[in-house]
């Protein structure tokens, strides 16, 4: 901001890639132009001293290069930030109802009503001037600081803040998700849950693994300091919304996962959510052929599950029965993955049901030739009308798209 209007200005080492900056400086500058800036100290005359006041702002300002209502500046930083993360999570079609900030947990006297109340449980106790949580009584390794010898709040006591009030909004099940670095995070958190007194069960922590980015068979190194970013939001870019969310959804969130990216751009049997999208493609062109041929044992106005007659119908080769064994887990793997926080049994099942598909597709056929008028197979019809039905709750589900062609 302050380069932009020839202030002078050291650029931190450890901070963010100037580019990504810079979408929000310019943001801020569209609203605010120069309006956040000092005006220059005026010198005094040939020897004169500065006064004690541009002298005083001359110390705190470096000569006229820091901001006022720096505050301001802050908050409005966050605010254009968060809405570009908001919009960068839209692209992917991952919506927030609420984005919670830390600073509202200090607000009014809430901080202060807190350390009075854990005080009054006695979970709260001075040592040498700092105000310490008792964590290690409910299963931590050692206790917490909650309030330093200056006054002021630890990271801590934010945490104990924020799990009060999820308690408080009176949600039944309070979820945290955590990233591996922050594993160490677990166990006081669920002293914190122990001591308030949360039930056993209702409070869970995901620990969330790292994801590598493999581009051109090599991983993508990335370094904040050097400027070297790969964003979500170029993933989404470069890849699509839906190879982003399959991919993400596709393995355990406790376990490492390499994202090819060369691989989310195929349109080939060996990208798996185009495998998955595919079947789903070929059924349809299926069912488009039959309306336009007309068989005689099936009215295609007829073609649907809700009007489709499954009396008497027969599945005569091994890989029909194989796939309504399959359909017939479907519901069990969803309620497995809901009670297990684990997507990726859904997208495994749905890798397997379209391998399935694409094998029957390749051996056996639907609409057959005769001397008089095309007839179909009604077992085969009725079999692929429910994996239809399946792959596309399936990966509503999951958010991701089930075209009709390909």
């Amino acid at each position: 901001y302050l380069e932009n209007f020839e202030r002078q200005a050291d650029y931190p080492e450890d901070g963010y890639p100037r580019e990504i900056v810079s979408v929000a400086v310019q943001k801020l500058i569209e609203k605010y132009q120069d309006s956040f800036l000092f005006e220059r100290p005026k010198p005094g005359t040939a020897g004169e001293e500065p006064g004690p006041e541009i002298k005083d702002r001359q110390e705190k300002t470096g000569d006229g290069k820091g901001l006022k209502d720096s505050s301001i500046f802050k908050q409005e930083i966050i605010k254009i930030m968060t809405a570009y993360i908001g919009e960068t999570l839209g692209k992917m079609g991952v919506g927030f109802d609420r984005w919670f900030y830390e600073s509202s947990l200090y607000e009014g006297d809430n901080f202060e009503r807190t350390v009075k109340d854990l005080k009054k449980r006695d979970l709260l106790y001075d040592d040498e001037g700092a105000l310490w949580f008792r964590s290690s009584r409910y299963g931590d390794e050692k206790d917490r600081v909650v309030v330093r010898g200056d006054g002021n709040p630890t990271y801590f006591a934010s945490d104990i803040m924020y799990l009060e009030s999820k308690v408080e909004r009176g949600f039944d099940r309070i979820l945290y998700i955590l990233g591996a670095d922050h594993h160490g995070y677990v166990d006081r958190l669920m002293a914190v849950g122990k001591a308030l007194g949360i039930e056993e069960g209702r409070l869970e922590i995901i620990i969330g693994q790292l994801v590598n980015i493999i581009k051109d068979g090599q991983a993508v190194k990335m370094s904040r300091r050097k400027g070297k970013l790969y964003t979500l939001r170029d993933l989404v870019e470069e890849v699509g919304k839906d190879a982003v969310r399959y991919f993400f959804s596709s393995v355990s969130f406790d376990t490492p996962m390499d994202f090819d990216i060369g691989l989310a751009k195929q349109r080939s049997n060996q990208n798996p959510v185009y495998y998955i999208q595919y079947a789903h493609a070929r059924i349809e062109s299926i069912f488009k052929k039959i309306r336009e041929t007309g068989p005689k044992n099936l009215d295609p106005a007829d073609m649907s599950l809700e009007k489709f007659d499954y009396r008497g119908l027969e599945l005569k080769s091994d890989s029909e029965k194989q796939m309504a064994k399959t359909l017939v887990l479907y519901p069990d793997m969803v309620y497995s993955s809901c009670t297990n926080n684990a997507p990726h049994i859904i997208t495994q099942y749905l890798f397997r049901l379209a391998t399935e598909f694409h094998h029957f597709y390749n051996k056996h056929r639907i609409l057959k030739d005769t001397k008089d008028e095309p007839v179909v197979e009604a077992g085969r019809v009725g079999l692929i009308l429910l994996v239809q039905r399946v792959l596309v709750n399936a990966l509503k589900l999951l958010n991701i798209s089930a075209p009709e062609k390909m």
